[in-house]
């Protein structure tokens, strides 16, 4: 039975990470992942470009059952050094959109550079090697796999969550955590599409659109509707603040005012009225919806204009499905922050970390993901140096 000073579970963007700052500084550790090759979420992600990071991060950008105890960790390892640990490989990256960074060429590039960083004098990788069991027996962590049995003193959990089953995806985290008796936040989907069938004849049709999230939180971004309901970067963001049966509202018409518009132009008819600023065909199914007349806008009724209005902008979404872990980007949920130290070590066993999205932090669509597996796997490893130099 081999014998590490540390085992982690999860080859993604939290456990590559974590092995390179460890091995880098001489504590031997073993990475085990069930996947034939590591980094598969990282592959995919971006579109294949990986959005790595954000520029713009702040603490509102993060869900969770704590205010605080993400920030005080996205603060010590900050986007900027990861962008300095790119800019040091030097890979070709860009800036989409707010504050989004993606790399020119490839996700592979991030994926290489985490492999690159791990020092293969004190890290051993193992493929195809699935952890079915973890326990404790006084000092040491015994990992069993489908193939072998590894002892360490301290285990790190970097196993992901449940989104994309096809290339991993599980529960496995959370299990570990209940089989130690650590608290759960309950999980849900998010960064998902809605599912919705009143919306069905509008798919392909794509627009700006404003969220309301509180008085001091707006998002701004784009809204696609499907034919499966309403999807685009809005509605993955709104999943992440708003959980099943919960309702949220948006405004279809962000930069302009209906009863501005109609005054401006009282003797066009409303449906070209509404056609200067949206889609025709959504033009036309706000109408039947709110059951207005297609008359010029001087012979609308108040009561008529009063429903535009508020459709247009305050539209009430009711979210009753979405469309489940297949399509999710990430879990919301996870082991309660409550349960683990700044360091992400668990404060009832003690060697036990949880990083990644297996913790109840969960970010926003743009990079804040990655950019909380670069900083929690960060806070652990370190913690772990500093116990190692002190002892």
């Amino acid at each position: 039975m081999k014998e590490y000073e540390v085992a982690i579970v999860g080859a993604g963007a939290a456990g590559l990470f974590c092995a390179g700052i460890l091995s880098q500084n001489n504590i031997n550790c073993i990475i085990l992942e069930k996947n034939k090759t590591p980094g598969k979420k990282i592959i995919i992600s971006g579109g294949g470009r990986c959005n790595f990071t954000n520029l713009h991060i702040e603490k509102k950008d993060f869900i969770g059952n704590s205010n605080n105890f993400h920030w005080n960790i996205l603060k010590n390892y900050d986007s900027q050094k990861f962008i300095n640990l790119v800019q040091k490989n030097n890979i070709s990256y860009y800036e989409k959109k707010l504050g989004q960074l993606f790399c020119n060429n490839s996700s592979k590039d991030i994926l290489n550079l985490l492999i690159k960083e791990i020092n293969l004098n004190h890290a051993t990788s193992c493929y195809s090697n699935a952890v079915k069991h973890i326990s404790k027996t006084g000092q040491f962590f015994h990992v069993k796999t489908n193939r072998e049995e590894f002892i360490s003193k301290h285990c790190i959990i970097a196993s992901g969550g449940l989104p994309m089953p096809a290339i991993g995806g599980s529960d496995f985290g959370l299990k570990v955590a209940k089989a130690f008796n650590i608290n759960i936040q309950e999980t849900q989907e998010a960064l998902v599409p809605i599912i919705n069938s009143k919306y069905s004849k509008l798919a392909g049709i794509s627009l700006s659109t404003k969220l309301k999230i509180s008085k001091s939180h707006v998002i701004v971004d784009d809204l696609l509707f499907t034919h499966k309901g309403l999807s685009g970067p809005i509605i993955l963001k709104a999943t992440l603040y708003k959980s099943i049966h919960e309702e949220f509202t948006l405004d279809l018409m962000p930069n302009s005012s209906i009863k501005d518009l109609i005054k401006q132009s009282p003797k066009l008819t409303i449906q070209n009225i509404l056609s200067k600023e949206l889609p025709n065909n959504l033009s036309k199914f706000i109408l039947e919806e709110t059951n207005v007349r297609d008359l010029r806008a001087n012979e609308l009724s108040k009561k008529e204009i009063n429903k535009l209005e508020e459709y247009i902008h305050q539209h009430h979404i009711k979210y009753e499905k979405n469309e489940g872990y297949r399509k999710a980007e990430v879990m919301k949920g996870g082991v309660c922050v409550s349960e683990l130290k700044r360091s992400l070590e668990s404060r009832k066993i003690n060697g036990l970390y949880f990083i990644g999205e297996t913790v109840d932090v969960t970010g926003l669509l743009g990079g804040y993901n990655f950019q909380w597996a670069w900083a929690s796997a960060f806070a652990c490893a370190n913690d772990i140096i500093k116990q190692k130099s002190s002892s």
